[in-house]
Formats: C-alpha cells, structure tokens, sequence
C-alpha cells in the first residue's frame, strides 16, 4: 500500500503497524474509527484553545484491508454524508 498524503488524513507504515492520522474536519470518521475493535487511538492532539485538531489511530499490519476501506471512504467523503 502507497502512503496516502492529504491536509486532512495520511496514512503509513512502521514495523508491523499502519498508522492513520486524521485531522478534525472528519469527526464523523473519527467517530465511526473509533468503534472499530483493533483501531487503537495512538494520540489525540488539541490546538491551544483545547479543540480537537487530530486523532492518531495503530493499526496491525494485518488488518490492511481495513485501513484500505476507511482510506477509501475518507477520499470519497462516505464518512461526511448524512445518513
């Protein structure tokens, strides 16, 4: 799998795991991430004022499949539509 960069997702690789950041604007992403099982918050970050600016998701390696979907529905905006 290519990293995939955007201003507001990115994901890649270290040993073993895959990590997935994705910024704030996607809260419903973050949301829906979070349910997931074996995606594990790795790091939240906040901006000065304490809002949330990005959540930090690892991955194991193995569940690559996985991380492919949600790439996938970031890209195409399926995590924004209401419904």
């Amino acid at each position: 799998m290519s990293n995939t960069n955007n201003r507001d997702f990115e994901a890649w690789t270290i040993p073993g795991f895959f990590i997935l950041y994705v910024g704030a604007g996607h809260n419903v992403a973050i949301s829906k991430i979070k349910q997931r099982k074996d995606f594990d918050v790795m790091a939240t970050y906040t901006t000065r004022k304490g809002q949330l600016d990005a959540v930090q998701f690892k991955i194991p390696a193995r569940l690559h499949r996985g991380v492919k979907s949600v790439l996938q529905k970031l890209e195409s905006g399926e995590y924004d539509k209401v419904g």
